[in-house]
């Protein structure tokens, strides 16, 4: 194999190993300031081992639309579900088959959407190494969720204080897993590379083998990469930790209801007493334009039974066996309560903003 590119693959190993310790030293500094760092940088190294076995899957190109080669053009090639990660395994080979032991080849093909998507799109990514059986299914939604809060954090500043050192510890330990599962097919040194290959030991803080390898596959650069990032991390609290901060955020939405109800009560006095779901009519209701009592006999999509159920999310949150499930567990109750939750905010702001008004005039502002 030619040195340059031997050495590339070197200096790729360099490039994550800077990513990954660089975030593994601001993690040890456990502010907010690094911790909000090390996720971006976390999230930046999954994207390059992505990056990195999607570019070799997709070399050949024999799954492209249109593939170079006749070979391809001229099979009978079966469209990629990506949203189907058991089809390949179905269709190339079962276990429930009498003749198990024979695996069909399928040709397959990905469409121009898809390849497009695949090249620009995390999830995407994600979800045709799962459809590969490189990542686990399970993988595919957890890592797409916590890409999302990568994109809060660095586009809109939300950083989830309460719970961002569990995150960003659950980053990491993904950070391991995908470099145990995505490794280079190959590794090698060119005759230049001592300095990249000493650099890369001394940003791990380990002492450097004595002996260069000689093979290709005599030194697990990546491997021992995982296991160095997983000595640093604690995730022993973290489905405490996310439980904690469902019940705050839940505490949260009952306290804004609570002072939208405190408001309607000065200006709706058609009920004697008003409820928690008066409240929760009126936010979501707003094309009726009668009082409070009529609106009692209105229907709304967000129903008791919801609340009561986010009120006990938390116990589910710490049922879970491992962080990884716990966090799965947050990230369901987000997908579910988070647009409620911004309707309510909202309508809790324009109160503010009214009774500011009222203020200000009584004032003479």
């Amino acid at each position: 194999m030619h040195a340059g590119r031997l050495r590339l693959l070197e200096c790729s190993a360099a490039g994550l190993a800077a990513q990954v310790f660089t975030a593994r030293d601001a993690i040890a500094k456990d502010s907010i300031e690094d911790l909000r760092v090390a996720y971006i940088l976390l999230d930046s190294a999954i994207e390059t081992l992505m990056v990195r076995r999607v570019s070799a899957r997709l070399i050949h190109g024999d799954l492209d639309p249109e593939p170079r080669s006749w070979f391809y053009r001229e099979r009978d090639r079966i469209a990629i579900d990506l949203h189907d990660p058991s089809q390949r395994s179905r269709m190339e080979g079962s276990d429930e088959r009498d003749d198990f032991d024979v695996t069909e080849f399928v040709y397959w093909r990905l469409s121009k959407t898809q390849l497009s998507d695949i090249e620009r799109d995390f999830t995407s990514k994600l979800q045709f190494l799962a459809w590969l059986g490189d990542l686990d299914e399970d993988l595919v939604s957890v890592v797409s969720r916590l890409h999302e809060y990568r994109n809060e954090m660095y586009h809109r500043e939300k950083t989830r204080p309460e719970a961002l050192r569990a995150l960003v510890h659950l980053y990491a330990w993904l950070t391991a897993e995908f470099m145990e599962r995505l490794r280079p097919a190959w590794m090698g040194y060119g005759s230049d590379a001592d300095e990249v290959r000493r650099g890369i030991y001394r940003r791990i803080g380990i002492q450097e083998p004595p002996e260069r390898p000689t093979g290709f596959f005599d030194e697990d650069l990546q491997g021992m990469m995982a296991s160095e990032l997983r000595r640093s991390l604690d995730l022993e609290d973290a489905a405490e930790v996310f439980a904690a901060y469902v019940t705050s955020r839940v505490t949260s939405f009952h306290d804004a209801l609570e002072f939208v109800g405190d408001y309607l009560a000065t200006i709706d006095r058609s009920v004697e007493r008003i409820s928690e779901m008066d409240v929760v009519r009126r936010i979501f209701s707003k094309e009726f334009m009668g009082n409070l009592k009529d609106l009692r006999r209105e229907r709304v999509s967000l129903t008791r039974s919801m609340i009561s159920r986010w009120d006990g999310w938390s116990l589910e949150i710490t049922s879970q066996v491992d962080a990884l499930r716990a966090f799965a567990a947050l990230a369901e109750f987000e997908r579910e309560f988070e647009p409620f939750e911004t309707e309510v905010q909202e309508s809790a702001a324009e109160v503010d903003r009214e009774i500011q008004l009222q203020i200000d005039i009584a004032r003479g502002k």
